[in-house]
């Protein structure tokens, strides 16, 4: 009987440890009071902003240790660049319905960041995507299609319900917030947003 006990405490060590590692108010807030149905990470950001950027390994990584049946999910926002915002949230959009967002959303990233150089209209977009190898007549049947136009308004309202200011920013299950800020390395990172998955 000791035994057994003995395994059941070690075996709730490292979330007894988490616990007491991350503090609500430090390392994450409650948005809601409800959580979604099912598992989920969300993630706010834009292609055009430089922390995003530099986040784009840690978001990897992440990708990579969530647990099976926990969905990532992506929006980009509009309201960084101002005018240009909107074109990049297409984009991506477009990336994602034709799903070549794993080839086109580290080349945007690269081209805005390490480049300096932007598509700033919806023409120079297209010729981006041909460049990338996205063939032109799929590109052109896809970016005002019914599925993007329906994937931008979705992140819009995301944008807009989660009363987004700033990026990037990672909410778990709906109902957590990551303070993004607090966190000190990747791997606390991710072992922050594997603890609020398992937190009621």
């Amino acid at each position: 009987m000791k035994k057994i006990l003995l395994s059941l405490l070690v075996l709730l060590l490292p979330i007894t440890a988490c616990a007491e590692r991350f503090e609500e108010g430090k390392h994450y807030k409650e948005v809601r009071s409800i959580a979604s149905s099912e598992p989920q990470v969300t993630e706010f950001f834009s292609v055009l902003c430089g922390h995003c950027y530099n986040f784009e390994p840690i978001v990897h990584q992440l990708k990579e240790k969530l647990p099976a049946g926990v969905k990532f999910k992506r929006n980009h926002v509009d309201f960084v660049g101002r005018s240009v915002g909107p074109v990049y949230s297409r984009a991506f959009a477009t990336a994602t319905v034709l799903k070549v967002d794993d080839k086109i959303l580290p080349a945007l990233f690269d081209s805005a960041h390490r480049k300096k150089i932007y598509q700033q209209t919806p023409e120079a977009m297209r010729q981006f995507f041909i460049d990338n190898g996205v063939d032109a007549g799929k590109y052109d049947g896809a970016v005002n299609s019914f599925a993007v136009n329906g994937m931008v308004s979705q992140m819009q309202k995301a944008t807009k319900d989660f009363k987004i200011m700033g990026v990037p920013s990672f909410f778990v299950n709906d109902k957590y917030k990551v303070e993004t800020g607090s966190i000190k390395s990747a791997d606390e990172f991710v072992d922050l947003v594997l603890f609020l998955l398992e937190k009621k």
